[in-house]
Protein backbone atom coordinates (compact mmCIF):
# COMPACT_ATOMS: atom_id res chain seq x y z
CA UNK A 1 0.00 0.00 0.00
CA UNK A 2 1.31 3.44 -0.84
CA UNK A 3 1.81 5.93 1.76
CA UNK A 4 -0.40 9.43 1.38
CA UNK A 5 2.81 11.20 0.53
CA UNK A 6 3.41 9.44 -2.50
CA UNK A 7 0.19 9.27 -4.54
CA UNK A 8 0.06 12.15 -7.09
CA UNK A 9 -2.95 14.08 -7.25
CA UNK A 10 -3.14 16.55 -10.18
CA UNK A 11 -3.92 19.89 -9.56
CA UNK A 12 -7.34 20.99 -9.95
CA UNK A 13 -6.58 23.79 -13.00
CA UNK A 14 -4.91 21.11 -14.77
CA UNK A 15 -8.00 18.57 -14.39
CA UNK A 16 -10.31 21.07 -15.55
CA UNK A 17 -8.31 21.66 -18.76
CA UNK A 18 -8.48 17.98 -19.53
CA UNK A 19 -11.95 17.59 -19.35
CA UNK A 20 -14.66 18.10 -22.44
CA UNK A 21 -16.21 21.21 -21.34
CA UNK A 22 -20.02 20.49 -20.56
CA UNK A 23 -22.38 23.63 -19.63
CA UNK A 24 -24.29 23.82 -16.56
CA UNK A 25 -28.41 24.41 -16.79
CA UNK A 26 -31.35 23.13 -15.14
CA UNK A 27 -34.02 20.41 -16.90
CA UNK A 28 -37.17 19.43 -15.05
CA UNK A 29 -38.47 16.07 -15.61
CA UNK A 30 -40.48 13.93 -13.90
CA UNK A 31 -40.22 12.37 -10.59
CA UNK A 32 -40.66 8.41 -12.10
CA UNK A 33 -37.21 9.67 -14.62
CA UNK A 34 -34.85 11.30 -11.88
CA UNK A 35 -36.20 8.09 -9.18
CA UNK A 36 -34.81 5.78 -12.04
CA UNK A 37 -31.56 7.05 -12.62
CA UNK A 38 -30.76 8.09 -8.97
CA UNK A 39 -31.51 4.43 -8.22
CA UNK A 40 -28.53 3.43 -9.78
CA UNK A 41 -26.03 4.96 -7.25
CA UNK A 42 -23.76 7.67 -8.05
CA UNK A 43 -23.06 9.13 -11.52
CA UNK A 44 -26.80 9.64 -11.88
CA UNK A 45 -25.96 12.56 -14.08
CA UNK A 46 -23.64 11.00 -16.12
CA UNK A 47 -26.13 8.14 -16.94
CA UNK A 48 -28.53 11.46 -18.16
CA UNK A 49 -26.09 12.94 -20.09
CA UNK A 50 -24.96 9.37 -22.12
CA UNK A 51 -28.76 8.48 -22.73
CA UNK A 52 -29.48 12.09 -23.94
CA UNK A 53 -26.21 11.87 -25.97
CA UNK A 54 -27.51 8.09 -26.94
CA UNK A 55 -30.48 9.95 -27.87
CA UNK A 56 -29.22 12.49 -30.30
CA UNK A 57 -27.32 10.24 -32.33
CA UNK A 58 -30.58 8.18 -33.06
CA UNK A 59 -32.22 11.10 -34.21
CA UNK A 60 -29.42 12.95 -35.69
CA UNK A 61 -30.21 13.75 -39.63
Amino acid sequence: MRCASSVYVKPINERKKNMKSKMRFNLRVSPEVLAFFKAKGPGWQTRIDDALKAFVALVKD
